[in-house]
């Protein structure tokens, strides 16, 4: 029995909650329609990453259920975190929104640092997705630290997300191919850190 490839679930969901969330960032609804991506973002991405990842311990796919789940947690959070400041489920002052969004932002992309450094060993589209991610939320993080928040920083976070959107489906192309038969199309690039030779018998 094929065991299959959760990255052809977790890629293109990726990438779909991706774009959604561009398109809130620079803001083509109004700066406070933040409840704009949620449907995608909670009932598509969030939920199907977590299946990914169940699939993908499943299988052994180890470093895949690391990153499925925790980008699936981050997408999910995210969803929790926009209703919980639209309903005030906790309770924080208006005062303190900024930093607690801002306090979001850095956790994840605190990780996702990290899980760029471990992708290395990646085919590069790897890395350059997680970059990317990290650099978005960067962007994120100082536009909630300024009063009043700056928008366009929110812009350039969203700019940055459509392009890591892009090769979140250029990967999901990929792995349709191979998941049909065919080559490794488009290409996904050599990773930064070569695997060692092996010793010569």
């Amino acid at each position: 029995m094929q065991q299959g490839d959760p990255q052809l679930v977790a890629a293109p969901v990726f990438t779909i909650g991706s774009i959604a969330l561009a398109f809130q960032l620079t803001q083509y609804v109004s700066p406070v329609a933040l409840g704009t991506p949620l449907a995608i973002i909670l009932g598509t991405t969030g939920l199907f990453l977590l299946v990914s990842t169940i699939w993908a311990a499943g299988v052994g796919q180890s470093f895949v259920a690391c990153f499925a789940g925790t980008f699936g947690g981050f997408w999910i959070s995210y969803g929790i975190l926009v209703l919980a400041l639209q309903h005030d489920w906790f309770k924080i002052p208006v005062g303190d929104v900024g930093r607690t969004v801002a306090i979001f932002a850095i956790a994840f992309a605190a990780f996702f640092f990290f899980l760029t450094l471990a992708s290395l060993r990646l085919p590069i589209i790897y890395t350059a997705i997680f970059g990317l991610v990290v650099v978005a939320l960067c962007f994120v993080a100082a536009a909630y630290l300024k009063t009043p928040i700056d928008l366009d920083l929110l812009k350039v976070a969203g700019y940055v997300t459509f392009v890591f959107a892009g090769l979140g489906m250029w990967l999901s192309w990929t792995v349709m191919n191979l998941s049909l038969g065919g080559p490794v199309f488009p290409p996904l690039g050599p990773p930064v850190i070569r695997p060692a030779p092996a010793p010569a018998a």
